[in-house]
C-alpha cells in the first residue's frame, strides 16, 4: 500500500490516513475547526429543567444533544452518531462522537452551567397563588384531612404530567369550620376539585379578583373557588300541620 510523509507531523502513514498533503491527525489538530458554540447553558437551580429560548423544559439528554447540535460550528461536512452527556459537580459534559466520510472521531466539550429559578419555582419562593380552594362543611376531622390530602396529590401528579409545573400546594389553612388550599395554578384546583366531586355532592361559586399586572399588560388574576357540601333540604315535621 502506498504511504505517504506528512509534513506537519513528518511521520510516514498510509495514503488513505491523509486529507490532502497531510494526515488525518494533523488535519484535525491543526486545520479542522469544530466546536460547540452556546454562549449560555442556563438550568433553574430548584427543578432542574433546561431554559430553551424564552421557554422551559425538562432537562433530558435528548434535549441538551438537540442544543448541542444546532450549536455546532464546523469547517468540514459530518455526521453525528452519539452526545454523551455527563454531569460533574458544576461542569456538565459532553462526549460527541461523529463520522467524517468513513472515519469516526471524537470530541469533548464542557460547559459551566448557569443556575436560576424558572417562573414556576420563582413562583412557590415567592409566596404565589393562582387560586384559592376553600372548603366548606366537610368537617375538620384528621381523617377528612388526610382524604383531601390524597386527592390534592393525586391531582398535582396528573397535572405535573401534562406539563403543568405550577401543580404545587403554596400553603393550607384551617378557617372556622373549614380549610382553604392556597394552589400555584388554576388547573389544580380544578383538577382537585373534580376529585372531590367524584365522592361528594357540592355547591360551588367562584369569584375572582386582580392581583397584578404581567409584562405586557397582561392582568394577573387570582380565582377563588368556594366548595360548600351540599345539604339537601329538611322536610317539615308533618305532625305539626293541620
Amino acid at each position: 500500500m502506498q504511504t505517504l510523509i506528512c509534513p506537519s507531523c513528518g511521520l510516514e502513514k498510509n495514503k488513505n490516513q491523509f486529507i490532502g498533503n497531510i494526515c488525518k491527525h494533523c488535519y484535525y489538530k491543526d486545520k479542522a475547526k469544530f466546536d460547540v458554540n452556546l454562549k449560555e447553558l442556563i438550568i433553574c437551580k430548584s427543578c432542574g429543567r433546561l431554559k430553551q429560548g424564552f421557554t422551559w423544559k425538562a432537562f433530558a439528554e435528548d434535549s441538551m444533544a438537540d442544543i448541542i447540535k444546532h450549536n455546532i460550528k464546523a469547517n468540514f461536512d459530518y455526521n453525528i452518531k452519539d452526545i454523551d452527556i455527563e454531569f460533574f459537580k458544576n461542569k456538565l459534559q459532553a462526549t460527541v462522537d461523529f463520522k467524517v466520510g468513513k472515519d469516526l472521531f471524537k470530541e469533548i466539550v464542557s460547559f459551566t452551567p448557569k443556575y436560576q429559578y424558572c417562573q414556576d419555582c420563582y413562583k412557590k419562593i415567592a409566596d404565589f397563588h393562582e387560586a384559592v380552594v376553600q372548603l366548606r362543611g366537610f368537617g375538620t376531622e384528621k381523617y377528612l384531612e388526610k382524604e383531601f390530602f390524597q386527592m390534592l396529590e393525586k391531582s398535582k401528579k396528573e397535572e405535573l404530567k401534562k406539563g403543568n409545573f405550577c401543580a404545587f400546594l403554596q400553603k393550607y389553612e384551617a378557617v372556622g369550620n373549614g380549610v382553604d388550599f392556597y394552589l400555584g395554578s388554576k388547573g389544580l384546583a380544578q383538577a382537585f376539585i373534580r376529585e372531590i366531586t367524584d365522592k361528594y355532592r357540592i355547591e360551588k361559586k367562584i369569584s375572582y379578583k386582580l392581583v397584578g399586572i404581567l409584562p405586557g399588560g397582561k392582568e394577573k388574576i387570582r380565582t377563588t373557588f368556594l366548595i360548600k357540601k351540599y345539604e339537601a333540604p329538611k322536610k317539615e315535621d308533618d305532625s305539626f300541620q293541620r
